[in-house]
């Protein structure tokens, strides 16, 4: 239990360095760029008010728990606009920053959310495609 206490406080110490990651959009009215924690929170909130409008029913803690990690493999590869990044040697990148980051998590908390990452990025569930 404290091993397990102290990967989750690593993995929160590792995931401040989304903070740093900018990018390549500013926020409305701003002449700076946006940082990738900024635009986590932003989805992540936006998804929570718009989650009757769906299309389909869907699960809204799963919903914001992809969305909550989605960028965090930035940390490690930068942010990159989506459509350059599709079929691309960057999708492998983050797909391995997203293991590491979240392997640092104890093992059944870190294996639940890289699936979480995983679906999102496939977005083939009604919770993927809406977030």
């Amino acid at each position: 239990m404290v091993q397990d206490l102290i990967q989750i406080i690593d993995f929160v110490k590792q995931i401040d360095e989304l903070k740093a990651v900018l990018r390549k959009t500013r926020p409305l009215g701003m002449e700076r760029y946006e940082n990738s924690a900024e635009h986590s929170w932003q989805v992540t909130l936006a998804a929570l008010m718009l989650k009757d409008y769906a299309a389909q029913p869907v699960d809204i803690n799963r919903v914001l728990r992809m969305l909550l990690i989605h960028d965090l493999c930035e940390i490690d590869t930068g942010d990159v606009i989506v459509y350059a990044a599709v079929g691309s040697a960057h999708e492998e990148a983050e797909a391995a920053a997203t293991q590491r980051i979240l392997g640092m998590l104890p093992h059944d908390m870190g294996d639940e959310y890289v699936a979480l990452w995983y679906e999102f990025e496939a977005s083939k569930s009604a919770d993927a495609r809406f977030a």
